[in-house]
């Protein structure tokens, strides 16, 4: 519509400006007949005049034959000066006839209303704005959407790391509680027994049932029982899982399996194990995770030919940490013999005594070795200066224990000399 109103709105003024342009050639036209009109009368006049004049007077007619040049001279400078303002006036007409026509046109044309055809472009106009908002809130609703939806996924992962870390917190908590309920129980039925063990002591209860007491010490708290056992085989594990961080374990496993760090993460047919992992779990898509991260990285060729050069170095580390963590495994179970043999020794040195004495040297180490704890808590608890490190308590209370040391050693040499007396 835009386009056929513009077309006729030229149509019109290219009409005009026809209209205007024979008006000019019309009044030119005009003017160059009056001028030709008023000279040819003058030339007619003054024919008339001279022919008359010359049959009165020859003399005359000379003078006159002058004055006439003189005045026809005269005349074609008139006849060119109203030419000249003929002309001026015509151009100026044309003007005054041009500037009024496109001064009113311009008024007109946007005076005119142009009716339906205005109002139908009016609502197409406003049509296609509707629709390009419509497009546009479409298109930010969609944007809005997807955000949605990332955070949404995010926030699930976010939550499914959460639950993760929260069971094993639990877990961790309810393992510690249930340590630390193995280790009340295994305090109170310590205490029951050297309770009971005082009992019989001081009621010169028979010695099998002294010895029973002694028996049951021995099983639950002695040398080479199971939890003893079990705490040192865990504190071992703890000193080779410690001993290289994650990332090392990693980079030496690889190494040592002679692995390409740097192929490509096949999709759940990886042969990269994790550390610590067997050969049922390959199917297991984190295996993958190693090679996708080496992968991500980037690295160039000449770094890639440095770190396969430094993998064979790494190769000897590794086996010189495994060999180092083997011969601490073997210590362990040096360890665990010697103190079989020491438990072995120590029942031959029971046999010679009676059970009594053995409890009687038992519930003595117990008394000192409750009194010295109870004296370091009341000191850490208590003390005034508990946040300060006093020099001086510190030498007296080694040296108040030496003597505890001493006045034990004294009682059991004692006890020794008793025994050899009766013997």
């Amino acid at each position: 519509m835009e386009e056929k109103i513009q077309k006729k709105i030229q149509e019109k003024e290219n009409q005009q400006q026809q209209q205007q342009q024979q008006q000019i050639s019309n009044n030119t036209q005009d003017a160059s007949h009056s001028s030709k009109n008023s000279q040819n009368k003058l030339n007619t006049n003054g024919s008339q005049n001279a022919n008359n004049t010359n049959i009165n007077n020859p003399q005359q007619n000379t003078q006159k034959e002058k004055q006439k040049t003189k005045a026809t001279n005269q005349k074609n400078t008139y006849i060119k000066k109203i030419s000249t303002l003929m002309e001026k006036h015509a151009n100026t007409d044309k003007a005054a006839a041009v500037l009024p026509e496109i001064g009113e046109e311009k008024p007109k044309r946007n005076k005119q209303p142009i009716g339906n055809e205005e109002e139908m472009n009016k609502d197409q106009i406003k049509l296609a704005r509707n629709r390009e908002s419509a497009r546009n809130s479409r298109k930010r609703k969609k944007i809005y959407l997807e955000l949605l939806e990332n955070k949404t996924v995010q926030l699930n992962n976010f939550l499914a790391e959460s639950k993760q870390i929260n069971e094993n917190s639990q877990q961790l908590l309810s393992d510690l509680e249930n340590q630390i309920k193995s280790r009340n129980d295994l305090s109170n039925h310590k205490q029951i027994l050297f309770r009971n063990m005082q009992m019989a002591l001081g009621s010169n209860a028979m010695e099998r049932d002294i010895k029973t007491i002694i028996e049951s010490l021995k099983k639950k708290f002695g040398t080479v029982n199971k939890d003893r056992m079990e705490v040192l085989d865990y504190c071992y594990k703890q000193i080779s899982e410690q001993t290289l961080p994650i990332h090392m374990q990693y980079i030496l496993y690889c190494c040592k399996n002679k692995k390409d760090i740097f192929e490509e993460a096949t999709s759940k047919n990886s042969n990269i194990l994790q550390p610590g992992q067997d050969n049922q779990d390959e199917e297991d898509p984190e295996n993958n995770e190693f090679p996708n991260i080496i992968k991500n990285l980037n690295f160039s060729e000449s770094q890639k030919a440095k770190c396969k050069k430094l993998a064979k170095s790494l190769t000897k580390e590794k086996s010189k940490m495994d060999q180092m963590l083997t011969d601490l495994m073997e210590v362990k179970e040096k360890m665990k013999d010697e103190l079989q043999s020491l438990d072995n020794t120590f029942e031959e040195l029971r046999k010679d005594f009676a059970p009594s004495i053995t409890g009687k040297f038992l519930m003595e180490i117990e008394k000192f070795q409750y009194t010295k704890n109870m004296k370091a808590s009341f000191n850490k608890f208590f003390s005034p200066k508990a946040n300060q490190i006093d020099l001086n308590s510190l030498d007296r209370s080694d040296y108040e224990d030496d003597s505890l040391d001493e006045e034990s050693d004294g009682k059991l040499y004692e006890f020794i000399k008793s025994e050899d007396s009766q013997r």
